[in-house]
């Protein structure tokens, strides 16, 4: 949003409350920062500037999400959380999601999702949701935090009757390492075989899981057990 965008909308007499970014992908292999163009295109489209973004790589499975819990003590009574989609804020387990919710009504924090037009209207003050809307609304997100849930635990089914059937077959390999990590496992194989360390020293000399050393070695075969 532009100097004079804002300035425009200043002299219109709009108020916009605080509203805050949150974006957030499940691995570091993935980008967090994905998003951040469609969020602030949206906000241009709407007519308000993104105070804050919170960008982090943490399951949507998990509660405890260092960023999203430090929004929750910065924003304020009206404030809101803006997200591309539900998901993005919550894969969460019903009785986590209760707790979720219970803690943004209870400090007035809203949320808006670009997937959930109903919640649009917590953007403006002079908007406010009369009691049926907000009503429906609330209804609207409960549900695509289930779709959220469901979607992951289907997915992550799917994935375990996969490995089942390749391990049948003899061809599961599981996880393909990372490039950084396969180094990481070159590096302390390095050291194994110059230093005469064990995997366990190697392993932390390199900042590596020992676990992760153990399986690549296995896969690799360039170290006797």
């Amino acid at each position: 949003m532009t100097a004079s965008d804002i300035k425009r909308t200043k002299q219109s007499g709009k108020q916009v409350i605080n509203v805050y970014g949150y974006l957030r992908a499940s691995t570091k292999e993935q980008n967090a920062n994905r998003a951040k163009t469609v969020l602030e295109t949206f906000a241009c489209q709407q007519g308000f500037a993104i105070k804050e973004f919170a960008i982090e790589n943490q399951s949507g499975t998990k509660l405890e999400r260092p960023e999203l819990m430090r929004l929750l003590k910065t924003a304020q009574n009206g404030d809101c959380i803006l997200v591309e989609q539900i998901d993005r804020l919550t894969r969460l387990n019903p009785s986590d999601w209760c707790l979720l919710k219970r803690e943004l009504e209870d400090k007035g924090i809203r949320i808006v999702s670009i997937d959930c037009p109903t919640s649009f209207a917590f953007l403006t003050p002079s908007k406010a949701l009369d009691g049926v809307m907000n009503a429906i609304n609330g209804m609207m997100i409960d549900i695509l935090a289930t779709f959220a849930h469901k979607d992951n635990e289907d997915r992550r089914r799917r994935q375990a009757e996969g490995i089942v059937i390749a391990k049948a077959d003899g061809k599961y390999k599981g996880r393909v390492q990372s490039a950084k990590t396969v180094e990481k496992c070159k590096r302390a194989i390095e050291l194994i075989n110059s230093t005469k360390m064990t995997k366990e020293e190697a392993s932390r000399a390199v900042g590596l899981g020992v676990a992760t050393l153990y399986r690549y070695i296995k896969d690799s075969k360039l170290v006797g057990s």
